[in-house]
């Protein structure tokens, strides 16, 4: 199966079971590409377990997969990505085999995050937190401080 998978979707749940009876099969429905879905838990008593090993008898694209890595959901989408088949491919570029450091350049010119808080950095000013991101993206002093100064004035 893993040859014909073209397509790996990656659920992270917690006790989502009777969620997960609803969505499953409008999401086999839907999507026509071969695919396989992976579902990540936390927890060994989850109750999205005993679901999906039911839904999995008439599902076999469907993989139930423990996140070892930590409790939440980047950790989950990690373990997801990490136990999906095949090549993890981003813009055209197979990211699967990259060390840490190739990884952490990636992240940092190819994939935004958006919090569900705005996690500013207390001891910072708001100049600063903004210029954070323009630090990693290795832009000078000058840069960062007059790209900061406009998103603050607007």
């Amino acid at each position: 199966m893993e040859d014909k998978v073209k397509l790996s979707i990656v659920m992270p749940v917690f006790n989502e079971g009777v969620n997960l009876k609803m969505i499953l099969p409008i999401l086999e429905a839907v999507v026509e590409t071969p695919h396989e879905t992976l579902i990540v838990h936390d927890i060994p008593n989850d109750d999205s377990i005993p679901v999906v090993k039911l839904l999995q008898k008439k599902y076999t694209s469907l993989k139930l997969v423990h996140n070892t890595l930590g409790r939440g959901v980047i950790n989950a989408i990690k373990t997801g990505v990490d136990n999906a088949a095949g090549k993890y491919v981003l813009n055209g570029t197979d990211v699967s085999k990259m060390e840490d450091n190739q990884l952490a350049d990636i992240r940092n010119t190819e994939i935004g995050f958006v919090f569900q808080t705005f996690n500013l950095l207390p001891r910072y000013t708001a100049l600063e937190n903004v210029m954070l991101p323009l630090i990693y993206a290795g832009k000078d002093k000058a840069v960062r401080i007059e790209r900061a100064m406009k998103v603050l004035d607007d």
